[in-house]
């Protein structure tokens, strides 16, 4: 082998080498940081619950055929 062809194969490799190090170092390294946290367990804050509709501009025709009936 010529030594331009060794030492652009060897620029790819270790460049594909250092790529895969690096995902894997963000991957286990999310995957440390990540934790099971969970909410208590207790009584609602309010037993009936109200839901309003906010009438927005993208749905104005929708608004107005329910005015007019």
């Amino acid at each position: 082998m010529s030594q331009k062809l060794l030492s652009k194969l060897m620029g790819r490799r270790s460049l594909l080498q250092g790529a895969v190090k690096t995902f894997g170092a963000v991957a286990v390294g999310s995957m440390l940081t990540m934790s099971s946290a969970q909410a208590a367990v207790g009584e609602p804050e309010k037993e009936d619950l109200k839901f309003g509709f906010i009438k927005l501009t993208d749905m104005a025709p929708l608004a107005i055929a329910y005015e007019k009936g």
